[in-house]
C-alpha cells in the first residue's frame, strides 16, 4: 500500500483515555513527516464547560477553529465506558463517573459537529492501534 502523508495538520480531539495519543503515535510511525496536533482548542472548549471555568476566550476560540477549517481534520477519538474503565486503571489515572464521561462525550461531539471544521470519528474500544491507523489513513482519502 502507497502510503503519503496529507497536507492537513491532523489536530487528534477526545476524552482522557480514549486513545488520542495512543493513535496519534501509531499514525506517526507510518507517517513521520505529518503534522499532527493532540489536543488543541476544542478541549478547552469541552473542558471550560465542563470545569464551569472562565470562557472569556470562547469566542476567539471558535473563530480560530473556524478558521482552521481549510488545513486541518479534527479526528474525534472515543471509546466505550467500560474501556475506559479499563484504560484509567489500568494507567492509575482518575475516574469520571457515568454521568460525567457521557457529558463530557457529548460535549465533544456537540461542539465537533457545530465546527466548520472537516471531522473524523474514531471507535478505539476494540480494534489495535495500527489497524485503527489504518483505518485513518483510508478516512482521510477523503479529504485529499
Amino acid at each position: 500500500m502507497t502510503m503519503t502523508t496529507t497536507k492537513k495538520i491532523l489536530i487528534f480531539e477526545g476524552i482522557d483515555q480514549s486513545g488520542k495519543s495512543t493513535l496519534r503515535k501509531e499514525f506517526l510511525k507510518m507517517f513521520p513527516g505529518q503534522v499532527t496536533i493532540d489536543r488543541l482548542f476544542i478541549s478547552n472548549l469541552v473542558y471550560d464547560d465542563f470545569y464551569k471555568r472562565d470562557m472569556t476566550d470562547r469566542l476567539f476560540l471558535l473563530k480560530v477553529i473556524n478558521r482552521l477549517a481549510d488545513i486541518s481534520v479534527i479526528v474525534y477519538v472515543y471509546c466505550d465506558y467500560l474501556t475506559y474503565l479499563k484504560r484509567c486503571a489500568k494507567d492509575k489515572h482518575k475516574m469520571l463517573s457515568k454521568v460525567d464521561y457521557d457529558l463530557q462525550t457529548r460535549l465533544f461531539k456537540s461542539f465537533i459537529k457545530n465546527m466548520k471544521v472537516q471531522s473524523i470519528t474514531i471507535n478505539s474500544s476494540k480494534d489495535k492501534p495500527k489497524d485503527l491507523a489504518i483505518k485513518l489513513i483510508k478516512e482521510l482519502k477523503k479529504y485529499e
